[in-house]
């Protein structure tokens, strides 16, 4: 029951951080890649 109260939620919440991301200014996602983040 806990697997599809989830699931049935995962696309809300997947909109809604996809939504946050694109959100961030281009600077500090440079400015990320020069410091070496996601290495």
């Amino acid at each position: 029951m806990i697997l599809v109260a989830v699931w049935h939620s995962a696309g809300y919440f997947m909109v809604i951080y996809l939504a946050a991301l694109q959100r961030v200014p281009k600077d500090s996602l440079e400015a990320a890649e020069i410091d070496g983040a996601g290495r």
